[in-house]
């Protein structure tokens, strides 16, 4: 919106200066060598005031970082006011520590994403770094951490939908789940589909541990438990 209104201004800044110098030709009837020289010096101060000054692009992509507008949507997103910035100033380190900063908040969601067990989530946000920046130090060991978690195996026990609504825990094998939990070691997710019905599965599993399950819930219609080997 800043960028907009600055562009209406500047067109009617313009406006008002053609208008102006057609005006003074016209009354006191100029050279034609200083309508030329006009023309130039004209042509130079409508150059400046087409675009944004680099001041107002940092702020705007500040905004758009903390919006979350990142890399998208096209034309209005931090990075490509970052990029515009740059072209204008190749050494601007505002702008450089700004494509900076995107990429580790990109890997910041990726790291965010696997630990909740989101790997395939995680992979896209790593690529979206790595796109901006190959060479960033942080893309190697983000990567190694997607890699190991993808070759962790996973076991999904899938629940009758039907009892844990009623809340039979007698058709649901949590004896069992549990037992499997403990001698995996497995990080758990249980996914139920309101927060209610995640802590009843959590309390069920529980009932057959000498040690509280960690674990972590998500919503979703089809009930699960999810066991990933560390």
């Amino acid at each position: 919106m800043l960028i907009d209104s600055l562009e209406v201004f500047s067109f009617f800044f313009i406006f008002l200066t053609y208008y102006s110098f057609l005006t003074t030709i016209m009354k006191y009837q100029i050279p034609d060598i200083l309508v030329l020289a006009m023309l130039i010096s004209l042509a130079g101060c409508v150059s400046s005031t087409s675009q944004p000054s680099i001041a107002t692009l940092l702020a705007a992509a500040q905004i758009d970082f903390e919006e979350n507008r990142l890399t998208t949507p096209a034309g209005r997103n931090a990075y490509q006011k970052y990029q515009q910035i740059l072209s204008l100033d190749a050494a601007n380190k505002e702008a450089t520590l700004g494509i900076n900063t995107i990429v580790e908040q990109y890997l910041s969601w990726a790291i965010a994403n696997l630990d909740k067990g989101r790997s395939a989530r995680a992979s896209r946000h790593l690529d979206k770094a790595r796109a901006i920046d190959a060479t960033h130090p942080n893309i190697r060991p983000v990567t190694a951490l997607i890699n190991k978690a993808r070759s962790r195996t996973t076991t999904v026990y899938r629940l009758d939908a039907t009892a844990v609504v009623q809340r039979q825990a007698s058709k649901i094998d949590f004896p069992g789940i549990s037992a499997d939990i403990l001698d995996k070691h497995a990080f758990v997710t249980i996914r139920a589909i309101d927060d209610a019905t995640g802590r009843w599965l959590y309390r069920e599993l529980n009932r057959y541990t000498e040690v509280r399950i960690e674990a972590m819930f998500e919503k979703n219609r089809q009930p699960s438990i999810s066991l990933m080997n560390p």
